[in-house]
C-alpha cells in the first residue's frame, strides 16, 4: 500500500466522529504500526544522512567540498589494550552496539562517523533500519533540556512529510534507528551536562537503536556503562602517507615529502604527526618551510604563517592577495582576540553579520586603524582560517580557536591576566588551550593562575581529618557537587560545582601534569562495594539510616540495564558517615596531596627565578 493512501486511509480514520472515538484510537495506534513496519515512511531519514556525510571542507577544500570516500583513510582504535580497525568498529556498531570514539582533535573522528554512517547505509539499503546522523555541537539549550527522542524528532530532516511523533516512537521502540551523533564534547558547556544527561537516559529508554558518538577525551563520558569505547590511534607513517596521497596538492610537493617520511622525518617526528589535520597542515607547512616543529603551538604559529602567505595549491607560487594589507602580526592580534571571545561564549558557527559584528568589537579591542570587512575576507578568503558550509561559517578546524585563544592569553598585558584563563578554565577539558599555553609560558600559567587556584583551594582542606565525618563534608563540599557512585564500587562521574571551585579547575591540570592526576583520581577508584559497607556497619553496631535511605532509593530496573550513575548524599556530616568506610577518604587524600606536590614545585621554581633576578 503506498504511503500516500496509507496517509488518506489515516486522516479518513481520524475524521471518524465522536461517537467512534474508542474505534479509532485503537484504528489510530494500529494504523501508526502499519505504517512504521510496511512502509518506508523514514527514507527522508537515510536521504539526509547521506547528502551530510558525502562532503567535506577543510584547509584544502576551502571553496568546493571534497568527496568524504575518495579522501578517507583507514584508522585504527584502541579497546580493551586491541587495536581494533575501523571496519571491525563499524561493524560492531551495525551489531546493534552502543559505541564512544574518543579522541583529540583532529584525529579524524568526524570524518570516521560519516564514513561509519555511509558505510550504514550501504549495507542497510534493503534492510529497514533508517541511519540517523546529527552533528551535537548544534544543539541549543532548549533542545538539550527536553526529551532528547523529543530532539530527534524535531530534527527529523524534512519537515513536510514528516511521519508522526507516535510513528517516530514506535520505530525507537522497535530500534528501527541506527544513530550517529558527531561531536558532543562541542555542546555549549553551559548546558552540556544537561544534554549528556538527556542522551544517557535516552540510550537506556531505547536499548534496541544501536549508537555512534564521538568526543573528545572525557573521563566522565568514558564511564558510562552503556558505552564501549574506542580510543583513536596516532597515525602509522603508512596512514600518514595515504593522507597525503590523497590531497589535492601539488605532486610535486607532495612526492617530495613522502620521501622525507620514508627516510626518516616520520621516526623524528613520530610524537606530533599523528592525525590526519596535522598530516595536512604538515603538507602546508613543508612546502613553506621544509620543516616540522616539535612542539605543537610553534607548530601551529609556523601552519598559520604558511596559510597567511600561502599560495595557491594548484598554481605553484602564485601569492594571493590580501584584501586589508594587514602585517601579519596585526592580523594575528586582531584574530586572537576573536578567537579568544568566541571560545569563551563556546561559539564555533556564525551568520556572515555575526562574524561581522565580532571582527568589529576585535579591531576596536586591538585599536588597529582598518576595515573590519577587509579582514574578515582575509580570515576566509586569503588565510582559510574560516570556511563557509551552506549559509554558515565555522572555524577550518577548532584547534586553530585554541591556538589563537592562547595566544591572546600569553600576549595580553592588561590587569589580572589570570582572570582570562578562569573565564575559559570549565571549557579547558578535552581543550588543547592550557597545554598550548603551558608551552608557551608555562611560569606565566603556574605563577598566575596554577599557583593561586591550588592556594585558595588548599586554605580550605589543608588541614582536614579525612578520616572524621567534620573533614571528609567539607572536603568533599569544597571539591565535588556529586560523585556518582554504584553499588559494586565505581565512581562513574563527578559533579562540578558553580563558578570555578574545586574539581573544575583541577579537573583540566592532568594535560600539563601528566603524573599527576587530581580531581580525576575519582576515576577508576576501586570503592568499596555497598555488601561490604553494610558488613561493616554491621559488624560495628553503627546503624546509618542515610546509608539504608541511600539502598532504598536505587532503581533496580535501571541498575539492570548498567544505567546505574547514583549521586552521593546530602555531603553533610550526617549524610556521610557511611562514606567513611567506602575508601572515598583515601582518594582524597591523593587528591590533596597531588594540589601539593604541585604548590610546592611551583613555589620552588620561584625562590630559584628570583635567586637568579637577584644575583
Amino acid at each position: 500500500m503506498p504511503i500516500d493512501q496509507v496517509i488518506v486511509a489515516s486522516k479518513g480514520l481520524q475524521s471518524l466522529g465522536a461517537a467512534a472515538k474508542p474505534a479509532s484510537k485503537l484504528t489510530k495506534v494500529a494504523l501508526d504500526k502499519f505504517i512504521v513496519s510496511f512502509t518506508d515512511c523514514f527514507k527522508n531519514s537515510t536521504n539526509y544522512a547521506k547528502d551530510e556525510c558525502s562532503k567535506i571542507k577543510n584547509i584544502i577544500y576551502r571553496k568546493e567540498s571534497a568527496n568524504l570516500i575518495d579522501k578517507y583513510v583507514s584508522v585504527n582504535f584502541l579497546n580493551a589494550d586491541q587495536v581494533i580497525s575501523d571496519k571491525t568498529v563499524a561493524d560492531h556498531f551495525f551489531q546493534r552496539n552502543r559505541i564512544l570514539i574518543s579522541g583529540s582533535a583532529g584525529f579524524g573522528k568526524t570524518m570516521f562517523v560519516k564514513w561509519a554512517t555511509l558505510r550504514l547505509i550501504e549495507k542497510t539499503e534493503n534492510l529497514r533500519i533508517y541511519p540517523f546522523y546529527l552533528e551535537l555541537r548544534y544543539l541549543t539549550e532548549a533542545e538539550c533540556a527536553q526529551a532528547f527522542e523529543k530532539t530527534l524528532y524535531d530534527r527529523l530532516a524534512p519537515r513536510k512529510g514528516k511521519p508522526n511523533f507516535e510513528q517516530f516512537m514506535i520505530a525507537l521502540n522497535n530500534g528501527l534507528f541506527a544513530f550517529t551523533f558527531d561531536a558532543i564534547d562541542e555542546i555549549n558547556p553551559g548546558f552540556r551536562s544537561t544534554a549528556v544527561n538527556q542522551i544517557q537516559r535516552f540510550l537506556a529508554d531505547f536499548p534496541l537503536c544501536p549508537v555512534l558518538m564521538s568526543s573528545r577525551p572525557d573521563d566522565s563520558l568514558e564511564s558510562i556503562p552503556l558505552f564501549e569505547v574506542y580510543q583513536t590511534l596516532p597515525m602509522t607513517k603508512e596512514q600518514v602517507i595515504d593522507v597525503i596521497k590523497k590531497l589535492d596538492y601539488i605532486e610535486d610537493v607532495k612526492e617530495k615529502l613522502i620521501n622525507h617520511l620514508n627516510n626518516g622525518l616520520f621516526e623524528a617526528q613520530e610524537d606530533f604527526l599523528v592525525s590526519p589535520l596535522l598530516a595536512t597542515i604538515m603538507l602546508l607547512t613543508f612546502d613553506n618551510s621544509a620543516s616540522i616543529p616539535a612542539k605543537a603551538s610553534l607548530f601551529y604559529k609556523e601552519a598559520f604563517e604558511t596559510l597567511y602567505y600561502r599560495h595557491d595549491s594548484h598554481k605553484g607560487a602564485f601569492k594571493r592577495g590580501h584584501h586589508a594589507g594587514l602585517p601579519i602580526d596585526e592580523f594575528e592580534r586582531i584574530f586572537s582576540h576573536f578567537c579568544y571571545q568566541t571560545l569563551k561564549s563556546a561559539s564555533l558557527e556564525f551568520s556572515y553579520s555575526e562574524l561581522l559584528g565580532h571582527f568589529r568589537e576585535s579591531v576596536k579591542f586591538c585599536e588597529i586603524s582598518v576595515n573590519p570587512e577587509l579582514v574578515l575576507l582575509d580570515t576566509i578568503e586569503s588565510a582559510s582560517l574560516l570556511i563557509k558550509d551552506g549559509a554558515k561559517y565555522g572555524f577550518a578546524h577548532r584547534s586553530f580557536q585554541e591556538y589563537f585563544c592562547a595566544k591572546f592569553i600569553i600576549n595580553y598585558r592588561g590587569p589580572d591576566p589570570w582572570k582570562l584563563i578562569d573565564n575559559l578554565a570549565v571549557l579547558f577539558m578535552g581543550s588543547n588551550v592550557l597545554r598550548m599555553l603551558f608551552e608557551m609560558n608555562s611560569d606565566f600559567v603556574e605563577s598566575e593562575w596554577v599557583l593561586r587556584r591550588s592556594q585558595e583551594w588548599l586554605g580550605k582542606v589543608d588541614r582536614l581529618n579525612l578520616n572524621t565525618k567534620s573533614g571528609f563534608s567539607k572536603f568533599f563540599k569544597a571539591t565535588f557537587r556529586s560523585l556518582g557512585y554504584n553499588p559494586s564500587g565505581n565512581i562513574g562521574n563527578f559533579g562540578m560545582l558553580s563558578g570555578l571551585d574545586g574539581c573544575n579547575w583541577m579537573a583540566t591540570l592532568g594535560d600539563i601534569y601528566p603524573d599527576r592526576r587530581f580531581a580525576r583520581r575519582v576515576f577508576g577508584a576501586k570503592l568499596t562495594p555497598f555488601s561490604e559497607i553494610e558488613h561493616i556497619l554491621k559488624s560495628r553496631e553503627i546503624y546509618s539510616k542515610h546509608f539504608e535511605g541511600f539502598k532504598s532509593e536505587i532503581d533496580q530496573e535501571r541498575l539492570a540495564r548498567g544505567d546505574y550513575y547514583f549521586e552521593a548524599p546530602d555531603v553533610d556530616e550526617a549524610g556521610t558517615d557511611w562514606l567513611l568506610f567506602s575508601g572515598l577518604p583515601d582518594v582524597f587524600v591523593d587528591i590533596r596531596d597531588d594540589v601539593r606536590k604541585t604548590v610546592k614545585q611551583i613555589e620552588q621554581r620561584k625562590r630559584r627565578l628570583q635567586k637568579i633576578i637577584e644575583a
